[in-house]
């Protein structure tokens, strides 16, 4: 998500100086695919969107907004329609059948990709639901959670397993190599089941928000930026009006 934040940033920042080029097409379609996987990325990582820009968070609910709450809802056809539109050029890594040249299987490798990532995400189709129910309580009874959810209780603990595995995730601290970092909670709450011993050794889950602090110093320094733009027109010479 950082990474599609600062490229849409530096993209909307000088688009407009390669209107007339030869590429100026080929960047806005890039553009629109790096918005399409970001709706993706922020579907799957809610707690990501706090760190995307102003402008980058409004481009963004202009053009998927819709898309982003079937998203939430795990609806899969959204899934697979911005995937199949933005996902990169995949490459088969096993040696052409020479014997048989004929065949094409170009297009392979992308189905795999695409079947692995729907299968990833109808691993998930009932976490979107828990975590509204998470959302709810600060503590509450695995049973208790179990029946809202509908499920039985080693249902409900396994749900919450997958929960937490796939909102754990690698961040970077911003050095060294681009594969280290930290494990950490990419979700916006936290939890622990816990046994409660006063109540039989009942198992409770504990709900904690988990709480990003706001950097407001880039939002402050573009609208600087801004502002010094508008004073450097406003004060900049009149043209004499005519011609020759």
């Amino acid at each position: 998500i950082k990474v599609f934040n600062q490229g849409l940033s530096f993209i909307g920042r000088i688009k407009q100086y390669h209107s007339r080029s030869s590429g100026y097409d080929q960047i806005l379609h890039k553009m629109e695919q790096m918005y399409a996987l970001l709706a993706l990325s922020v579907a799957l990582c809610p707690a990501g969107a706090k760190s995307l820009d102003e402008s980058v968070q409004t481009n963004l609910r202009e053009k998927h907004s819709e898309k982003m709450q079937k998203m939430v809802r795990s609806e899969l056809p959204v899934f697979d329609e911005l995937f199949t539109y933005a996902c990169p050029k995949f490459i088969t890594p096993s040696i052409p059948d020479y014997d048989n040249p004929t065949v094409n299987v170009s297009s392979e490798a992308y189905k795999l990709q695409l079947k692995m990532f729907l299968t990833e995400i109808q691993q998930q189709n009932q976490l979107p639901v828990l975590k509204q129910y998470l959302k709810l309580y600060t503590s509450i009874s695995a049973s208790k959670l179990a029946d809202l959810m509908g499920s039985e209780p080693d249902q409900l603990l396994t749900l919450l397993m997958c929960l937490k595995h796939k909102t754990y995730s690698k961040t970077h601290l911003g050095s060294g190599s681009a594969t280290e970092g930290l494990w950490s909670s990419s979700g916006d709450t936290d939890f622990i089941v816990d046994v409660d011993s006063e109540k039989g050794d009942e198992e409770t889950v504990q709900i904690g928000d988990i709480k990003m602090q706001k950097n407001y110093m880039e939002y402050y320094s573009n609208h600087i930026q801004k502002l010094k733009g508008i004073c450097s027109q406003l004060n900049a010479p009149v043209r004499a009006q005519g011609g020759w």
